[in-house]
């Protein structure tokens, strides 16, 4: 499910118009005169370990500062998208452990001539943020060392809790995007009359029409069929409506092939299971290998195997 708001996020924030827009919604007037986001442009790659890809994603992009100078200066603004139910309190400590990383090519250059990052911590998650905010957070005595302790606090914007007059001055899709996330965890009827707005459903082509079927794919994926009868309810236009049903029908179908797929895959691990413990006995090792084997080819090579093997290891070689 995480991954789901993940992809929808950077659908809509990898634009750098849509970035410049959330931007305006966090950074004080000060910064945001320093900066130049028209010029603001992605950068590739993601800084995010793998294994905890499931509750963060990232967006870096790169911009130029307002300046009198040829050479306007480089800064990064890095965006990390934490999907939880709750604040996690590391988020602060991993956000600064990716910003060192997106330092690191700089610092072997040149250490003392390091681009400014303007951290953002966009938060999805159904409680309020009460993690850490700040570095100084993570100290357990209330004693202060000045300069001595390491200053560092990002921004946060916590999506749920958006003011809705803040919303309303957005552009249509940033507006309708940000609405979706934010009432992501309200009742459903809430949640589609806020992300579906006349002006996203009405629309015919062009730009709108691309967002309109990203919208409708995020929106879908948790229960195809139900959420299409009350999408239609909503939406009037008939080319809105093709797609509507085009996507729930996609998404129905697939999980129906995924479920007779899942179906054949467990059906093939507990025969072959079965046969293994009858025949050699088995370890847990060895059954844990096989309930994460995901090839229907390999698990029928291996029953065709059983049949003549003489040791389990020429069963269990079919499956490598």
């Amino acid at each position: 499910m995480a991954s789901l708001h993940d992809s929808f996020f950077k659908f809509v924030f990898a634009r750098p118009e849509r970035a410049a827009e959330l931007l305006t919604l966090s950074l004080p007037n000060r910064v945001l005169r320093q900066l130049d986001l028209d010029s603001l442009r992605p950068v590739k790659g993601s800084f995010v370990l793998s294994k905890l890809r499931e509750t963060y994603s990232d967006l870096l992009f790169e911009t130029s500062l307002r300046s009198s100078r040829e050479d306007r200066g480089k800064l990064f603004v890095y965006l990390l998208f934490e999907h939880k139910s709750a604040a996690d309190p590391s988020t602060i400590l991993q956000l600064l452990g990716y910003m060192i990383e997106i330092w690191h090519p700089y610092r072997v250059r040149n250490a003392r001539d390091l681009p400014h990052i303007i951290g953002v911590v966009v938060y999805h998650g159904r409680q309020r943020w009460d993690a850490p905010r700040a570095f100084s957070d993570y100290f357990s005595t209330t004693e202060s060392f000045g300069t001595m302790d390491p200053q560092f606090r990002p921004l946060l914007i916590d999506v749920a809790r958006i003011p809705r007059d803040a919303l309303e001055r957005f552009t249509t899709i940033t507006q309708s995007a940000l609405s979706a996330l934010r009432y992501a965890f309200e009742r459903k009827e809430v949640l589609l009359r806020a992300a579906l707005p006349p002006q996203v459903t009405d629309v015919q082509t062009g730009e709108l029409m691309d967002y309109f079927r990203g919208l409708v794919s995020y929106l879908l994926r948790v229960s195809p069929r139900e959420e299409e009868n009350a999408i239609l309810k909503i939406v009037k236009t008939p080319s809105a409506r093709e797609v509507v049903v085009t996507i729930a029908e996609k998404y129905i179908n697939e999980g129906r092939t995924r479920g007779r797929s899942e179906g054949t895959l467990a059906e093939r691990r507990g025969v072959l299971i079965r046969l293994l413990e009858k025949k050699f006995g088995i370890t847990q090792q060895e059954r844990t290998l096989i309930e994460h084997i995901e090839d229907l080819d390999r698990l029928a090579a291996a029953l065709d195997e059983i049949l003549f093997a003489e040791t389990k290891q020429q069963v269990l070689a079919r499956l490598s």
